[in-house]
């Protein structure tokens, strides 16, 4: 309460210092002006006998008749206000000094204020201190024990996510085990009901040579897979050696569908799909083919031009796409050819479709790449 009685003596000491202080300035200024007035009552008030010429008009001016024209006041009244002024300048400044001195006065009493006062915040300070270090030094060891705590449960949290991690891992190693063990049984059956290379290539054989014996080739003899090379052979001579393109077209198609047929004996990774572009390459469809000159030496001698081939060889498929559909297992066989012959269309007409002619006749569409040739251009 003491500090701030004496802060608010000190502000308004401080606040009476400026106040009279300007106000001492203005009646400094006051009198600075009076005295001027007097000064110049003095000057311009005395008789002056004295003609000048006027700068402007230049006619002749009496400068003694100039004090007619001014109101100059009566100096007796203007130092009497200049007494005053003084007077009142000088208690100014006897307040200005006392204030300084109360501000002086304030200014020590504060400072003594303020040492005792930082005195008593050291004693309260070492007072409570000693009342509370007790209190202080349980926190702490309750605060450390706290702390402690957490550490023990942040490690028992940690070891039961770790065994309970194990547990999962030795729940999912077990079934790892048995899926394992499922699968060495399943594969110890599979080595002893796998095919040994010689039956596969036993089988093949005798599916390719059933095949070229629907289509009734010419000297039908030697027909079987290559040992060495996996290709099919005919009358003793490989795949590649076979000079005509009529009998490889046959042979080739062949192979294709034996191994096609192997779906139908054993579990294989073989999609029952069999597409074929071309089928009758090299081979005569109709009477007419049989002078074209994709018909070459070879295949005349093969017998391959004769068009009852391409009939053998359609129906050759056909019949390995009904055994599948009456052991109940999925095969689709799609079969790209031009022009074919109308006996084999009329006869397997079901299965056709789409049919396109290139010359468009009797109704049926022009194929893409006709279409295009045959269309305008601009």
């Amino acid at each position: 309460m003491n500090i701030e009685q004496q802060e608010e003596a000190k502000s308004n000491a401080i606040r009476s210092i400026e106040r009279f202080s300007r106000l001492l300035n203005d009646y400094q200024n006051d009198i600075d002006r009076i005295e001027s007035s007097l000064s110049a009552k003095e000057i311009i008030g005395r008789d002056v006998q004295e003609k000048t010429s006027c700068p402007i008009c230049e006619s002749i001016i009496d400068v003694g008749d100039i004090s007619d024209k001014f109101d100059i006041p009566s100096e007796t009244r203007l130092k009497s206000e200049l007494t005053s002024i003084k007077r009142r300048l000088k208690d100014l400044k006897q307040l200005i000094s006392d204030n300084r001195s109360d501000l002086e006065t304030a200014n020590s009493l504060l400072t003594e204020l303020y040492l005792e006062k930082s005195k008593a915040r050291e004693i309260m300070d070492e007072e409570l201190s000693n009342s509370i270090s007790p209190y202080l030094a349980e926190r702490d060891a309750i605060v450390k024990e706290l702390a402690q705590l957490d550490e023990r449960r942040e490690k028992a949290v940690h070891s039961l996510r770790v065994r309970n991690k194990q547990a999962a891992l030795a729940d999912q190693i077990g079934r790892l085990e048995g899926t394992i063990e499922k699968l060495r049984i399943k594969l110890d059956d599979l080595k002893n009901d796998a095919p040994s290379l010689d039956n596969v290539l036993k089988d093949l054989g005798t599916d390719i040579n059933k095949f070229i014996q629907q289509v009734k080739i010419k000297n039908h003899h030697g027909v079987g897979i290559d040992e060495k090379t996996f290709f099919p052979k005919v009358r003793n001579i490989e795949y590649r050696k076979i000079n005509s393109g009529g009998l490889r077209t046959i042979v080739s198609i062949g192979y294709l569908a034996s191994i096609l047929l192997q779906k139908l004996r054993k579990e294989t990774n073989i999609p029952g799909l069999l597409m074929i572009d071309t089928v009758g390459k090299f081979l005569g469809k109709t009477p007419e083919d049989s002078d074209d000159s994709q018909i070459d030496s070879e295949n005349d001698g093969d017998g391959v031009a004769d068009p009852e081939k391409y009939r053998n060889l359609f129906n050759a498929l056909v019949t390995i796409a009904e055994e599948f559909d009456s052991k109940g297992k999925l095969c689709q066989i799609i079969l790209v050819d031009n022009d074919m012959p109308r006996d084999v269309a009329y006869e397997n007409k079901g299965f056709e479709i789409a049919h396109y002619r290139s010359n468009g006749i009797n109704g049926l569409p022009i194929g893409l790449i006709d279409d295009w040739d045959s269309a305008p251009k601009k």
